[in-house]
Formats: structure tokens, C-alpha cells, sequence
């Protein structure tokens, strides 16, 4: 986990991809005859979460989409997690390669699926791994810019492996304790407010796919059922939100998610008329702390 955060410190202090660089990023170099596995990034837009399992699967070419100015700039600011989704598939569908698996993380979860039920239209019907993700029920005012500085030095400190909690009034002081430039910080910064603004009102697109869907045990459950007529295999791990891609065990079991053509675990299917329910109850205080406390994850 150290190693982690040292990588995620040292990527803090660099900028994202250039403008005139394309957003799809190879992950890692793999025998031809390996699947095509793609990574969308969770909300603040980098790719440096999914390092331990990217490891893991060097026998498959791992592709990863990475926030970038471009995104903020091309086009005017997007408006909907489908049209960040339909922005990325528009700059790679047509020349790239064809995708086997898709799977995101939180924030990433959403555009993975999105960019899997855009690639579905197309006629490729990718494998969906979705990592801790959901959607928000109900209405949701727009956080403040305080409250969304300071998720966003939560998110960056939890990802790196450390406390979460950390009392900041300014940017400078966030930048400052994330040991990042001013002008750094100000990228970063704004691709993650403007990731979750658009996760706070994102609500799945309807889609025929299978879906994996992997749970932190201590994070909201997600309906996957009621979204896609496909199936959908339900994998339960310890810990919460941020801590399914910092054990070796967690990471050990969404590799065998991602290479299994049929998961272990049996498809979980809604009951007619009624949205499916979880099989037991989990806490609550990783995915809606961040609608309530600022220091809560984020998504």
C-alpha cells in the first residue's frame, strides 16, 4: 500500500495528458493473443488506481481512458456521464481495438458502462466489470465549492492510502498538502468537480449486457438488475469503497472476475414488478457520506 501511495503522490505532481494527446492510454505491454481489457478512470480522471490489477493481468492488453483537458475543453463542457462516454467511444471505436472486457471503479463504473452499452450499438458486446459503482437515489443539490475541494483532498488522500481526513479553507492549502503546483492542482482539481457533478445526476442507460458487479461489503448496493435484462453476477468483498483495490485479496478476486467467463457466483435476477433488493443489509458510509459529509468517499 505504501509503494501505492508513493506512485499516486509522484502522479499528483504531474499534469494530465496534453491537449493533442489522445485520451486512450496503453496500460501495459502483452502477448497479441490476449484479451483486450479497457479501464475507464473513476472521478478524478486518472488510471493510477487500477496499477495492482493491472499487474495481475499482463497476459491481457490493458487499455485505460484518462481524464484530460481536452475532455473539459473539445466541444464546451460535457453535460451527462452518457455524453463524456459518447466523447471517448467517438475518438477510439472507429481505429482502436476491438474491446473485449470493460471495467471501471466507482465514478468509472458509470462510464464503463455507458461506453459498453455505446459499443453494444456498434455490435461489440464487451464483458461489464463494474468495481463499487452505483447511482444516487433522488434529488441531490449541487455541492458547494468547499465541499467539493475538500472530497476531492479526500478522494486523492484515500487513493494514496492515507487518512482521508484533513481539514482545508482554500486551494492553496490543498494544494499544499497534496504537494502539488498551483497550476496542477487547478487541472486536477477540475476534472474531478466536473466528474462529480455529472455522476450526482447519472442514471444508467438501459442495456441488454452481462454485468459482474463487484461490492465492497461496507458500500451502498447497487441495483444492477433493474438496469440491464442481461445477467448479472454479484461479487460481495471486504472492506470499503476505496480499500476493493488496495489488498492483495481484493485485487486477487476482481482478477478472476475480469478473466472468468462465468463467475461463481450465480446471476441475480429482479423479481417481477419490484426493483431487486440486496440479500443483506450493508453500511451506508462510503457512497451517500459524500452527499452528506464531504469527507465521505467519492464515488
Amino acid at each position: 500500500m505504501q509503494r501505492e501511495g508513493h506512485r499516486l503522490n509522484a502522479y499528483l505532481r504531474t499534469r494530465s495528458a496534453r491537449t493533442d494527446t489522445t485520451n486512450l492510454i496503453e496500460l501495459n505491454q502483452s502477448a497479441a493473443s490476449g484479451k483486450v481489457i479497457l479501464f475507464a478512470h473513476p472521478v478524478g480522471g486518472s488510471l493510477l488506481a487500477y496499477q495492482p490489477l493491472v499487474r495481475r493481468l499482463a497476459d491481457h492488453r490493458c487499455l485505460g481512458l484518462e481524464a484530460s483537458p481536452r475532455t473539459l475543453a473539445d466541444g464546451g463542457p460535457v453535460a451527462s456521464v452518457q455524453e463524456l462516454a459518447r466523447t471517448y467511444v467517438a475518438g477510439f471505436a472507429d481505429d482502436g481495438p476491438r474491446v473485449d472486457v470493460v471495467c471501471g471503479w466507482s465514478f468509472g463504473g458509470a462510464l464503463a458502462w455507458e461506453i459498453a452499452c455505446l459499443l453494444a450499438e456498434r455490435g461489440v458486446r464487451p464483458k461489464v466489470v463494474l468495481i463499487d459503482s452505483t447511482w444516487p437515489e433522488g434529488h441531490h443539490p449541487e455541492a458547494t465549492p468547499a465541499e467539493a475541494l475538500r472530497s476531492f483532498v479526500h478522494d486523492a488522500l484515500r487513493l494514496s492510502g492515507r487518512d482521508g481526513e484533513a481539514e482545508v479553507d482554500t486551494e492553496a492549502e490543498a494544494a499544499a498538502l497534496l504537494g502539488m503546483d498551483q497550476e496542477t492542482f487547478g487541472e486536477r482539481f477540475e476534472i474531478f468537480a466536473r466528474n462529480r457533478r455529472l455522476i450526482a445526476t447519472w442514471k444508467p442507460t438501459p442495456g441488454g449486457l452481462d454485468v459482474v458487479s463487484v461490492r465492497a461489503v461496507e458500500s451502498l448496493t447497487s441495483d444492477w438488475p433493474t438496469v440491464t435484462s442481461g445477467d448479472v453476477h454479484v461479487q460481495d468483498l471486504p472492506g470499503d469503497h476505496y480499500g476493493l483495490l488496495g489488498t492483495d485479496g481484493n485485487v486477487a478476486a476482481i482478477e478472476r472476475a475480469i478473466r472468468d467467463d462465468h463467475p461463481a457466483a450465480p446471476p441475480s435476477r429482479p423479481r417481477t414488478g419490484r426493483p431487486a433488493r440486496p440479500a443483506r443489509p450493508v453500511s451506508r458510509t462510503s457512497w451517500r457520506s459524500s452527499w452528506t459529509r464531504p469527507t465521505g468517499a467519492t464515488w
